[in-house]
Parts: C-alpha cells; sequence; structure tokens
C-alpha cells in the first residue's frame, strides 16, 4: 500500500541491518481487520438493534397517543378520533359503513379514516374501531347517535359506547397505521381506510394504506397446565401450547378451493348489495318523470372520450357540477372506445327530464354517426347509491383518470363543491381529466 511499494511489511522490518525504519508499527492485513463474530455474538447484536429499534418505534407512538383524553365525557371541544366499542362481532367493514350512513354519516364527507380490527383466524371483528370525522360537532353528533345503542344487526344485547381515541386526528392516526403490518392484509377489508376530501387534502383521494391489530390479542403463550414448580395446573382450563392453537397448514389445493368458496361468498354478499340498491322496474318508465334523477344515455357512438362527451354536454347547456353530480362512461380497456352507453345524475328530477327532452331520439354531434340516443331511467338512482356502488368496484382505480367514475358535488349538497374520491376528471364543465 502507500509509499510501501507493493509488498507487505511485517511488524518494524527494516532493511539489510535489521533496524527498524521507524518508531512506528506497521501492521499486518490480518491484523488491521478485526476478527470475525461467533454465531452468537451476531444473534446478541441483532437482539440489541432489534430492542433499539422498538425502543425507538414505542417512543414515537407514546408521543402520538394522549391517554388522558379517552376519559373525558362527550359533548367534547377537542376530539375528533373516536372509539366505537361493544361491536357485536360478526359486523364486517361493508356492514358497519353501511349502517353509518344509513344513520346520516358519509364516508369522506363526515369521516375521513375508519378501521375495524379483524381477527384473521375467524374473520370476526375484535368488538371496537376507530373513526376520525372531519369536525369535533361531527364526533359529538355521533355519539349522540349511537352512545348506549344497540346495533341493528344480528339481535345481540350489547350496548355501544363512544369515547375519545388515544390516537388524535388524520395526520396521527396515518402516521401509525401507514408503519404497521395490517396495511398490507390481503384482504382490504381487514386494512385501515383512509379518505381525504377536496377542501382537506387536495383532491378527494383514498390513501394508499388499508390499521393494526389493536386488542386483546396476548403475547406469549404458555403450556398447557404450566405452573409453579410444583407442576400441578394453576386452572382447570387448558392453556393451548402455541403448535396446538395454530391450525395445520392448508395443501395448496385446500387454500384454492378456501379461495373459491370466499370468493363466492363475497360475490353473493356484493350481488345481495346491488340488488337491494337496484329498481330494475323504474327503468320501463317514460319521462317525463316524477322520481328519477339517475339516467343511462344509450346508443352512443364507440368513439367518444369522457371528455368529447362532457364537451358535449356543456355545449348543450348541461353543467358538471351544477346541474349534475355524477357522470361515468364505462371504457374497453383494451381498445380505449366506450361501450356505448354512460350514467349521468342530475341534481334534480326536472333536470333530468330537460336532459331527456334534449337528446330523446337526436343523434350525436361527432363522427357522423347514424345512431339515436335512447333516454332511460338507471336502475340505481341518486347520488348516494351510485357512489356507495361504484366506490366498491375496480373502475375506481384504473390508472387512465378518463376511465373512472366522476363523483362531483356542488356547494349547497356537499358543503363546498368539492370533487370525491372516486373522480375521475377536472372540474368545471369541460371534464377532461
Amino acid at each position: 500500500g502507500g509509499g510501501g511499494g507493493g509488498g507487505s511489511m511485517a511488524r518494524g522490518s527494516s532493511g539489510s541491518s535489521g533496524a527498524p525504519t521507524s518508531g512506528k508499527p506497521v501492521l499486518l492485513l490480518s491484523e488491521s481487520i478485526p476478527p470475525r463474530k461467533t454465531g452468537a455474538e451476531k444473534e446478541q447484536l441483532h437482539r440489541e438493534r432489534r430492542a433499539e429499534a422498538r425502543a425507538a418505534k414505542d417512543s414515537i407512538i407514546n408521543r402520538m397517543k394522549n391517554n388522558d383524553i379517552t376519559q373525558r365525557e362527550p359533548p367534547w371541544t377537542d376530539v375528533t378520533t373516536v372509539m366505537m366499542r361493544n361491536l357485536p362481532n360478526k359486523y364486517t367493514q361493508q356492514m358497519l359503513l353501511e349502517e353509518l350512513l344509513d344513520s346520516g354519516f358519509r364516508l369522506q364527507n363526515d369521516f375521513d379514516f375508519f378501521y375495524l380490527p379483524m381477527d384473521h383466524s375467524n374473520a370476526a371483528n375484535l368488538g371496537y374501531c376507530f373513526i376520525n370525522f372531519v369536525e369535533t360537532a361531527m364526533a359529538n353528533a355521533f355519539a349522540a347517535a349511537f352512545q348506549g345503542k344497540k346495533m341493528r344487526r344480528f339481535n345481540s344485547n350489547k350496548t355501544v359506547v363512544v369515547m375519545p381515541a388515544s390516537i388524535q386526528g388524520y395526520e396521527r392516526n396515518y402516521a401509525y397505521y401507514s408503519s404497521t403490518r395490517v396495511v398490507q392484509a390481503e384482504d382490504p377489508q381487514y386494512r385501515p381506510l383512509f379518505m381525504r376530501t377536496a377542501s382537506s387534502a387536495g383532491g378527494g383521494q383514498a390513501s394508499g394504506c388499508g390499521g393494526a391489530g389493536g386488542g386483546g390479542g396476548g403475547g406469549g403463550s404458555m403450556a398447557r397446565g404450566s405452573s409453579g414448580s410444583s407442576g400441578a395446573p394453576t386452572s382447570g382450563k387448558p392453556v393451548l401450547l402455541l403448535s396446538e392453537s395454530i391450525p395445520p397448514r392448508k395443501t395448496g389445493a385446500e387454500k384454492e378451493q378456501l379461495h373459491r368458496e370466499r370468493r363466492a361468498e363475497a360475490r353473493a354478499a356484493k350481488d345481495s348489495i346491488i340488488n337491494r340498491m337496484k329498481n330494475n322496474d323504474i327503468t320501463q318508465r317514460e319521462p317525463p318523470w316524477t322520481d328519477v334523477t339517475t339516467v343511462m344515455m344509450r346508443n352512443l357512438p364507440n368513439k367518444y372520450t369522457q371528455q368529447m362527451l362532457l364537451e358535449e354536454l356543456l355545449d348543450s347547456g348541461f353543467r358538471l357540477q351544477n346541474d349534475f353530480d355524477f357522470f361515468y362512461l364505462p371504457m374497453d380497456h383494451s381498445n380505449a372506445a366506450n361501450l356505448g352507453y354512460c350514467f349521468i345524475n342530475f341534481v334534480e328530477t326536472a333536470m333530468a327530464n330537460a336532459f331527456a327532452a334534449a337528446f330523446q331520439g337526436k343523434k350525436m354531434r361527432r363522427f357522423n354517426s347514424n345512431k339515436t340516443v335512447v333516454v332511460m331511467p338507471a336502475s340505481i338512482q341518486g347520488y348516494e347509491r351510485n357512489y356507495a356502488y361504484y366506490s366498491s368496484t375496480r373502475v375506481v382505480q384504473a390508472e387512465d383518470p378518463q376511465y373512472r367514475p366522476l363523483f362531483m358535488r356542488t356547494a349547497s349538497s356537499a358543503g363546498g363543491g368539492q370533487a370525491s374520491g372516486c373522480g375521475g376528471a377536472g372540474g368545471g364543465g369541460g371534464g377532461g381529466g
């Protein structure tokens, strides 16, 4: 190395006289490398590093938490995140969200974070959930609506308790749960749900997180009948060994069968919900209507894009957000062509009748097509039902925003004209994206 010329010198080496050339010792290469650690030393180092990481994480979590706030009774002045306890364990995320919606509490408009911890082994919830409301007044209204009440499903005698959560606010809950394993749960209903409105997060987008397993899990496991030195069990109730408490691993064929059954159950549950949303009788009615706001526009030229169609609606005097608050043009992703129809929800029935009068039996302006438009009532009526339906479908995750449904609330009906999280196009009349 250095000025030594290529060969390596032993400690105190010199010329032929044998006297050292310098009083400073020169290390052999083997002496300059610390000895390798043994397996036990490596494991000890890993344990110390894991302990340091846990301590750092616990310190961050403790700074996030405010355990004093959980003792406060409503009405509150500074609480937005609540813990809802004593839930029947059969409730799923979807069931609970539906019951909140039926009680007037809307995802994104009224609350922007929801998490129902689940036991993955039996698909049962742990008896509580966390909800962050967009303002304290809404948290107080929620407590007034549910405190001491029984949930509607499963004929349970449990009465709900609503209390402040120890982690308050959207940002702190997001910071906490985004670092936990539950955001990677295979089933989306097992993940926490984060949703921001346009006014507070610049566009109504849903976060990518998908909650921590709270509650009651216990850490270590005891052997059956464990006790003190006498060896006698401390209780007549057997305590399972860890190996006994874990079911045997399923084979590939068993896993595939289980997945098929779960998909079939999920499809059946979804079909049941969709059927409750739909009203196929209404689709046969002719205009003018008295109770229709959502229409299906059929026989569209297949080359129309979302932007083209929105522009044509605007040119005909129908304004996005002012006159209609939901628009969806289904597309064939393989050839970028629309499927020949779209859905539009108008803010009032009179506007739906005006739209039918303007387009029924007419030809669209572009592409010189001979198709004549048919305007009919859609089977799913109203903004809320369309939002509930489409927000659970894959189309809201389409990479191209023009392939997604567009939800837009006017200031009078949704408190500020914000676009909702499923949306695909820009506001105003021009649409686009």
